[in-house]
């Protein structure tokens, strides 16, 4: 049995997909189940919540995927898939397992000026070689992607790794492009302020760099 990977390293609560393929099955041989077996618990993944199995065991070669969600991905734990075929009159049963090890990254809070550049590290430890880092937005988007945004993925050394992500000046726009509209949305009432008593916009789209201004008059500042 072929396994996708033998250890899928991933970031716990984010969803997650194992997957098999029955390999060099013999002439005439016919797979009659396909399973996967948590190990934290010895039970075949039927029906659980957070688990999706999709199978072709008609296939050549037959194969099986596990997906998880993110809700299910809570821990470490091995699956393995199992194969259930009739070889030459006999039941025969193929089997591998593919391990999973979460890990969880926790930021810090830092502040940075706006316009200025900013630096982020991810200190990998405990690890005993070279590791593939990428780094995301909080939709799931490649940073490579992003204007602005750039990162290392880091050199091993004494068991551990530093990954660094640097956001540059976002006030520089990509040349040739064009601002068309600042505004300011007041919370309280999530409403833009556009001629309101005692607000003052004054802004300036044109300017390298762009930039507003707000003016509060003392007799609307009356409020958090």
């Amino acid at each position: 049995v072929e396994r996708r990977r033998p250890v899928y390293i991933g970031h716990k609560n984010r969803d997650m997909e194992l997957g098999c393929t029955l390999l060099d099955l013999p002439a005439g041989a016919t797979v009659n189940k396909i399973s996967w077996i948590r190990d934290s618990d010895s039970k075949e993944i039927s029906g659980d919540a957070g688990y999706t199995v999709s199978s072709s065991p008609n296939e050549n070669p037959p194969s099986t995927k596990l997906a998880i969600a993110k809700e299910a991905n809570t821990q470490d734990d091995t699956y393995t898939c199992q194969f259930t075929a009739t070889v030459a009159a006999a039941e025969q049963s193929y089997e591998a397992a593919s391990k999973i090890l979460l890990f969880v990254v926790t930021p810090k809070p830092a502040t940075v000026n706006t316009g200025e550049a900013a630096e982020l590290s991810c200190v990998i430890t405990d690890v005993v070689k070279q590791n593939t880092v990428t780094w995301e937005d909080s939709e799931g988007a490649g940073v490579e992607t992003l204007d602005g945004h750039s990162y290392t993925e880091g050199t091993f050394a004494d068991n551990q790794q530093v990954s660094v992500m640097t956001v540059t000046n976002l006030l520089d726009l990509p040349a040739g492009a064009t601002v068309n509209k600042i505004s300011w949305i007041r919370d309280s009432d999530s409403k833009e302020i556009s001629g309101d008593a005692g607000y003052t916009v004054s802004s300036s789209p044109n300017e390298n760099p762009p930039s507003t201004k707000l003016a509060i008059a003392k007799e609307a500042n009356t409020q958090d």
